[in-house]
């Protein structure tokens, strides 16, 4: 972590970089810019709803705070995060919580700010930014990455203690792995967007055209998550097959979405393709 922001601000591209402020929508931000009158108005609302939410700069965080120092990271993780967001410049794809205490004020703690939520997806976009000057990547390039870290989307809250501050820290991981169990494809719903991608598909470039290979070549520009079955020509094959023959029996299509709908992945056993074939 250290040597990729050593070797972002030692580049002319990022000289005092953590000092610099958020950009505005026209100069290309992508949220309003943190405001300091509006901050304060927003700190000192009554009732819960004691948060502010702004642009601002990557760098004003301090890169090496964690809320759960002594925790060892995967070392796959980053590669892993920079492939699937950092190829090239962009946005960072999450909101940062910033932790403050009582009466701090975020202009004042501009490099320093303890930012909550994982860690890991900050380090990436760092890393990719390191990699690119690290290649002598052309300087418009480094000036797009400058634009992207000037504009992050950040929510300020206030936290009484460390123990608080780590409960928060804790449940954003908690609300990610919930949002991945809710949100990411079970099989069955697969074969149903394969269906529905494949009809899609041929209502642009014709029914003839609709075939496995080509819909497999299609789900290829989508970058799927890491340990999820690529969709191949076989897969698509396969989904196209069950999708016609088992899931046009009324009986069996019920039994089949109820357990799907009732029974976590590890404990369906049609949790697979291969099985339903």
């Amino acid at each position: 972590m250290l040597k990729w922001r050593s070797t972002i601000e030692d580049h002319p591209v990022f000289a005092n970089i953590s000092q610099e402020m958020p950009l505005s929508i026209k100069d290309l931000g992508v949220q309003h810019p943190f405001n300091e009158e509006d901050f304060g108005a927003a700190m000192s609302r009554a009732g819960s709803d004691t948060s502010y939410t702004a642009g601002i700069n990557l760098f004003w965080c301090d890169t090496m705070y964690t809320p759960t120092p002594g925790i060892p990271t995967r070392s796959d993780t980053i590669p892993d995060l920079m492939d699937c967001y950092f190829r090239s410049p962009a946005t960072m794809p999450h909101n940062i919580l910033i932790s403050l205490r009582e009466g701090e004020q975020p202009l004042a703690k501009r490099g320093s700010l303890c930012a909550i939520s994982p860690e890991e997806v900050r380090h990436a976009m760092m890393a990719a930014i390191a990699r690119d000057i690290e290649r002598g990547i052309e300087t418009e390039v480094l000036e797009e990455w400058r634009r992207k870290v000037l504009s992050c989307t950040a929510i300020f809250q206030v936290h009484a203690s460390e123990a608080g501050r780590l409960q928060v820290a804790m449940q954003l991981r908690e609300n990610m792995a919930n949002d991945h169990e809710a949100m990411s494809r079970t099989q069955l719903q697969r074969i149903y967007e394969i269906i529905f991608f494949r009809d899609t598909f041929a209502k642009t470039h014709g029914r003839d055209q609709a075939t496995a290979a080509n819909i497999a070549t299609a789900y290829a520009k989508v970058r799927m998550a890491k340990g999820r079955e690529p969709i191949s020509k076989t897969f698509v094959d396969t989904a196209m097959t069950i999708h016609s023959r088992l899931l046009q029996i009324p009986a069996a299509e019920a039994m089949l979405l109820d357990m799907d709908s009732n029974s976590t992945k590890d404990n369906n056993p049609f949790h697979s393709v291969h099985r339903l074939q």
